[in-house]
């Protein structure tokens, strides 16, 4: 028991000075203490059913998981995870409208072709360097009309059973 806590006590020692360094990665328990390792020391992370191992040159440490508050590098104190930055372009999407479609959100010069059902092609045209077409239907009888693209379909999240 003495030997597992002169350890212990050895490898907090060595936290409170990499600590300093601030370089490494870092265990805070619930109880607030810490204990760390520095990079130099090459700390490899690992889990078991109840433990998290960090394993250095220097030492091994078990730490049991229901006692963790976080786990983070150097002096970085996370809050949460941030959201993902979406790019400014949005998702394909045609709008019927009274007399054809709009098309908004593809990637510029996209190609469009309109198809009858009987699948005669109607005509061929591209987006404009926003990304965006207006197909006019009017001077077509009323029906329905196939709109094809180059681009592929967003893809969709699974729906959930419920």
């Amino acid at each position: 028991m003495k030997t597992k806590t002169f350890i212990l006590l050895l490898v907090l020692f060595a936290s409170a000075i990499g600590a300093r360094a601030g370089d490494g990665v870092w265990v805070e328990r619930l109880d607030g203490t810490k204990q760390g390792f520095l990079f130099s020391d090459y700390p490899v992370i690992t889990y078991t059913a109840e433990n998290l191992v960090m394993t250095s040159t220097t030492a091994t440490v078990e730490f049991p998981i229901v006692d963790i508050r976080r786990v983070y590098f150097a002096d970085d104190i996370s809050t949460g995870i941030r959201d993902v930055a979406r790019p400014a372009v949005q998702d394909p999407l045609i709008r019927v409208t009274s007399d054809g479609a709009q098309l908004s959100g593809f990637a510029p010069r996209t190609d469009v072709s309109i198809y009858d059902t009987v699948g005669r092609l109607l005509s061929r045209e591209q987006t404009s360097a926003d990304g965006t077409l207006t197909v006019s239907l009017s001077a077509r009888p009323s029906g329905i009309y196939i709109i094809k693209t180059n681009e592929p379909p967003p893809i969709l999240p699974p729906r959930g059973r419920g």
